[in-house]
């Protein structure tokens, strides 16, 4: 019979007190394993803020921590105020004998030491699964199930089968083998036939599957040399059947060292029957709408279901609930940014026309569709957060450019930061080329840069005499102030976290931001990482652009990869050589741009100007390479991925990418997105790595099959996941235990949807029945996604 928490508290402060009496620590240290129990048995009733500080107890005591630290963490767990409290109201004012009290309550931060059947021991063992609270079992899903509900007979086996069979075992024969190796034959029977069991190197089970023995066995059959065996299955003995290994749909977990899948089941069958009644966090109305069952039913399903299509629910319900989760948090963030006051900006579009009047070309109707859509913005009084999406060449920094135009022909500063300083001093060559008619001297803000030029620059900026920046992360460092920031535009926004971007942002009061990708995003992804922002699509090419014909070629192809570069940099164009890594590797067998710009230059190209650039050369070298690049100085530039994005140079005609198979396919679109920029037909040569297998191979070809960057990162995104295809650090992409932003589209649809009708009920979700669902938005993205809580 289990005592009352009172009565456990005061055994426990006993010994504690008696060694004071007696200044004898030998008292306390003989009564540890008592103190230990007592503990065991308290923990349960304990309130969950206080489990916690029980628990490492426990361990200090585990671990033979010196005694004056124990003694320390005793008297601070029992003199807690809100532990005597809360423990005297929940006493029981009387106690019958024999009277069984009512189950002890958990929650999602019980530890899981103190839940029954896992205790201490065990609850290390799922520690290293990383597995310390109730809540990360219950969100410990499978991987898959096995059916064994039904029971095989033997004579019904065959090879490929898999079956769950009772039997007794027969006979037992351990063979010893060759390196410390062994082998463990059980023949068992079940009335209907006879079948070996065979377990390698583990002996220890000679003993304990003895003659007699009625075991339950579930495994894959094989036939080896002409007669049916079980190889390596799980088995339990009849006698302990308590229907949870066997006679169900079982889960298959993800495993570690040191516990196995019928362990592991038991401990999950645990915490699902302590968690039956887990608060709900999805609104009555999307579970009506969805058919969803509720969270703790979904739980249960998912772990231990009695049909695979209730757990096939479970799974989609609870993958519902992460992106929706995740689109509250960006409703929330895009409801926060407009209700702040903006900067308004009052223009008639003189600066803009009188720019267009000045192009030798005319805009494409996307372009000028996306302008509109971001003037509506810019006249508006709350602050514009919008997307450009577009594909290579698209011409988004015009419509960027000329949006900086009506703000600053409204009175206000515009901005332009760039993730690199080569495509920072390339945008600020153009815009300064293309502003020359309209007497507008942008300003560039760049790490080299010497001092005199950024004192000048900032001087500018803080007196509104200039109206326009150019720059690099330098922008968002201390000193640089803005008179009046209307403008915020973020190239490549991708490259850039989510606390630089709110950076520049701070720099001015509510300015409008507009960011730009040249990466092709699914929209399902697009929707997953710029939730919070408004998305304008450029979908059509300015005319007059040559095309770019993309052939895959293999290692031992490099004599006609030379002829074709040799006859177009003799007509006078230039081109490009790509490599995966800056030095040779001695762990990658892959070409290098140093030692392959030498190779080059000494050998069948060392009739013409070769330039070197890679990320690891200073700024200044960069740059003076680029510049004779972009000047015709030099005919072939050789370099790393430091060329992926935004380099325009309309006389590259050639395109060559080493070792192809190493680079994702929305690189390899950016990469020969640098090449067909001017009139004329250009090239990209993808060039295999020696031994590459049929998957890369087949990979690589896509490139070569389609020029449009959105199949292209559809492909990618499938082939690589989020994380890899934009890198998770930079993106800000959540980690979702169930959800897949690929195999999920059409739920992040709805769930966006469905939490921006919410948050227009509840803007703060303050209401009673939304208490569960605010506790775990800010669970899941308080320290992960800052975009969610942040401004």
């Amino acid at each position: 019979m289990k005592r009352d928490p009172a009565e456990l508290l005061s055994d426990i402060r006993k010994p504690l007190e008696m060694s004071k009496k007696t200044s004898r620590e030998e008292v306390l240290r003989e009564n540890l394993k008592r103190i230990r129990d007592w503990i065991m048995e308290l923990a349960p009733q304990l309130p969950s803020s206080e489990r916690h500080r029980w628990a490492q107890l426990l361990q200090a005591i585990d671990r033979e921590k010196p005694l004056s630290d124990i003694r320390a963490m005793l008297e601070s767990a029992l003199d807690r105020e809100p532990l005597q409290e809360q423990m005297s109201d929940r006493a029981p004012k009387s106690a019958k004998p024999g009277k069984r009290k009512r189950p002890a309550s958990y929650d999602l931060e019980t530890p899981l030491q103190f839940v029954k059947g896992i205790g201490p021991k065990k609850g290390a063992v799922l520690s290293r699964i990383g597995l310390e609270k109730l809540g990360d079992l219950l969100y410990y899903f499978p991987r898959d199930y096995e059916d064994r509900r039904k029971q095989w007979r033997i004579e019904e086996l065959y090879p490929g089968a898999s079956a769950t069979i009772m039997a007794r075992v027969v006979k037992t024969e351990l063979a010893r083998l060759p390196g410390n190796r062994s082998l463990l034959t059980v023949k068992v029977t079940d009335g209907s036939g006879a079948i070996d069991i065979k377990w390698w190197n583990q002996p220890y089970l000679e003993e304990r599957l003895a003659q007699g023995a009625m075991l339950l066995v579930s495994g894959k059959v094989v036939n080896f040399q002409g007669r049916l065996e079980i190889s390596s299955p799980e088995y339990e003995f009849a006698e302990d059947f308590d229907g949870v290994n066997y006679d169900r749909i079982v889960p298959i977990y993800p495993l570690t060292t040191g516990i196995s899948q019928k362990v592991l089941r038991r401990l999950a069958f645990r915490a699902v029957e302590c968690a039956s009644h887990l608060p709900e966090i999805l609104p009555d109305e999307v579970l009506a709408s969805e058919n969803f069952p509720t969270l703790s039913r979904a739980i249960s399903d998912l772990h231990f279901p009695s049909e695979i299509p209730d757990a096939e629910l479970a799974r989609k319900r609870l993958a519902y609930q992460e992106l929706f989760v995740l689109q509250l948090g960006l409703s929330l963030r895009r409801q926060q940014l407009r209700r702040k006051q903006g900067v308004s900006i009052d223009f008639k579009g003189e600066l803009r026309d009188r720019l267009l009047s000045s192009l030798p070309f005319k805009p494409t109707s996307a372009q000028m569709r996306v302008l509109s859509e971001i003037e509506l913005d810019l006249k508006s009084p709350y602050p514009m957060n919008r997307l450009i999406q577009g594909d290579v060449g698209c011409g988004k920094t015009l419509v960027a450019l000329l949006a900086a135009l009506d703000t600053i022909e409204g009175g206000a500063q515009a901005v332009f930061m760039a993730p690199t300083e080569i495509l920072a001093r390339q945008h600020y060559s153009t815009l300064s080329r293309l502003l020359k008619p309209l007497s507008i001297r942008p300003l560039l803000l760049v790490g080299g840069q010497s001092a005199d030029l950024r004192a000048q620059a900032l001087a500018e900026l803080a007196s509104g005499a200039g109206p326009l920046a150019v720059g690099t992360h330098a922008l968002i460092s201390e000193g640089v102030v803005f008179h009046r920031l209307g403008l915020s535009v973020v190239d490549e926004q991708h490259r850039f976290g989510v606390q630089q971007r709110a950076a520049l942002v701070a720099k001015g009061e509510g300015p409008n931001l507009l960011v730009m990708t040249a990466t092709p995003i699914p929209r399902s992804l697009a929707m997953a990482l710029y939730g919070d922002l408004d998305l304008s699509v450029i979908d059509e090419m300015p005319p007059g652009r040559g095309g770019v014909k993309t052939g895959v070629y293999e290692y031992d192809e490099h004599e006609r990869i030379i002829e074709l570069v040799r006859e177009e940099v003799s007509a006078g164009r230039q081109a490009f050589f790509v490599y995966p890594l800056v030095e040779e590797s001695q762990k990658l067998d892959v070409r290098a741009a140093t030692q392959m710009h030498k190779q080059l230059a000494e050998g069948p190209l060392s009739d013409y100007r070769l330039g070197l650039v890679h990320g690891q050369m200073g700024r200044e070298e960069q740059d003076r390479v680029m510049t004779t690049f972009r000047r015709g100085e030099v005919g072939i530039l050789v370099s790393t991925t430091v060329t992926e994005v935004g380099i325009d140079v309309p006389n590259a005609t050639v395109m060559v990418i080493e070792n192809a198979e190493r680079f994702g396919l929305s690189q390899l679109h950016q990469l020969r997105g640098r090449v067909g920029r001017g009139g004329a037909e250009s090239h990209c040569l993808l060039v295999l790595g020696e031994g590459v297998g049929e998957t890369s191979r087949e990979r690589v070809e896509v490139i070569a099959t389609t020029g449009d960057g959105f199949k292209i990162a559809e492909e990618d995104l499938r082939l690589r996941g989020p994380g890899e295809y934009l890198g998770t650090r930079q993106s800000g992409i959540p980690d979702f235990a169930l959800a897949t932003l690929l195999s999920h589209p059409d739920l992040i649809v709805r769930a966006r949807e469905q939490a921006t009708s919410l948050v227009k009920e509840d803007p703060k979700l303050l209401k009673k029945h939304h208490q569960p669902l605010r506790r775990r938005l800010l669970e899941a993205y308080a320290d992960k996604l800052e975009l969610v809580l942040s401004g």
